[in-house]
């Protein structure tokens, strides 16, 4: 009995001391656990972020909602203004193109020429535009006026063969210049009520030429039309 009792002062001492043991152990690891949650806390703190204390400057708008200043105006006008340079060479170029183009339509005016015409195509009466044509391509022109007149003023390379010489044999010769009957000859007098290349035409085809053109202004249309005359004997 004496012995069961010690047994049990010896457990209960045991269990003090464990107890107590435990309280020394607790007591030695709260710091070192308050540290370890210190360090947690301070961790979670930083991946949180730590307000700036720092007060805050306000962005700078640079959207295009926003008005712009002056020096972005300034680099807007610079970028879209070409250099002096190639703004001089490119009126330049321009100026040259319409020059161009107004020398070349003053050239084609210049240089224009008369229709060509078919001699078959046209009767026996023609106009100057016709005229000029045929005389362009080489047709023989006669003067039917007097030689007087003829030695004054005349078309180019034309022959003179009035209607009186069929009725006077004189200047008949001309007709040796004629030998081919089927050309074309254009017939011209003083125009208006000068009838000698009508009169010259009727002798004409009465000696077999088929192929008589006569101008209706006769030589007056032709000298007013500009074209070119022959003078002096």
């Amino acid at each position: 009995m004496h012995i069961v009792k010690q047994a049990g002062v010896i457990v209960v001492a045991a269990t003090v001391i464990g107890l107590a043991d435990a309280q020394l152990r607790d007591v030695k690891l709260a710091p070192s656990g308050a540290a370890v949650r210190g360090d947690a806390s301070e961790k979670n703190s930083t991946d949180r972020g730590t307000p700036d204390s720092s007060p805050s400057t306000p962005a700078q708008d640079t959207s295009t909602g926003g008005a712009p200043s002056a020096e972005q105006l300034q680099a807007s006008q610079t970028d879209a203004t070409p250099p002096s340079g190639e703004a001089s060479a490119a009126g330049t170029t321009g100026a040259g193109d319409s020059n161009t183009t107004a020398s070349n339509s003053a050239g084609e005016e210049t240089g224009a020429v008369a229709a060509v015409v078919d001699p078959a195509a046209l009767g026996l009466e023609i106009t100057i535009a016709d005229a000029k044509s045929l005389f362009d391509q080489g047709i023989r022109f006669i003067d039917a006026r007097a030689k007087a007149e003829f030695e004054l003023s005349r078309v180019p390379r034309a022959l003179h063969l009035p209607p009186e010489a069929f009725t006077t044999g004189v200047g008949l010769e001309v007709l040796n210049l004629m030998p081919v009957k089927e050309e074309h000859f254009v017939i011209y007098c003083g125009g208006g009520e000068c009838h000698a290349s009508h009169n010259l035409a009727v002798f004409l085809e009465q000696a077999g030429y088929t192929n008589l053109h006569i101008i209706k202004e006769g030589l007056p249309g032709w000298i007013g039309a500009g074209h070119e005359i022959e003078e002096g004997g």
